[in-house]
């Protein structure tokens, strides 16, 4: 029997020994969950490769709808229209910026905020409204 604590692997989940090719049975533990903006996968917890047969599509409710309901990923944050991760005043200013100038400003989301079917000044005044009082002016 070989001692394996004198080997040496690249990595927890390295089959061969970088000093005498000794191969050992070492398994993945595909238990962390990675994504980009259309697939999620299953990664190893301790070497991070990627498990190829489980990559699936993003699964939303519809086009609204910016959670996937099998991962969790975010595609995006309801009134972030600037993309800084967070909504603000400045998200407000953008959309009055879209309004007028939609070619130069666009948006990669549903903007309706205040439901009336179309996208003008009131929707950036309701998104202004919801950075000062969130819980009175919520965003779907």
């Amino acid at each position: 029997r070989i001692n394996e604590a004198s080997h040496e692997y690249t990595n927890a989940c390295d089959a061969d020994c970088n000093v005498c090719s000794y191969a050992r049975t070492a398994p993945h533990d595909y238990t962390v969950v990675a994504h980009d903006a259309e697939n999620h996968w299953m990664t190893c917890s301790l070497c991070g490769v990627k498990d190829e047969t489980s990559v699936k599509a993003h699964v939303f409710d519809g086009e609204e709808d910016s959670v996937c309901d099998a991962c969790g990923y975010t595609k995006y944050i309801p009134g972030d229209l600037d993309k800084d991760k967070s909504v603000t005043m400045n998200d407000a200013i953008y959309l009055l910026y879209h309004i007028n100038f939609a070619a130069l400003y666009p948006v990669d989301q549903p903007v309706d905020f205040d439901g009336d079917s179309s996208v003008t000044m009131n929707d950036a005044i309701y998104l202004l409204y919801h950075v000062n009082f969130p819980a009175l002016y919520p965003l779907h």
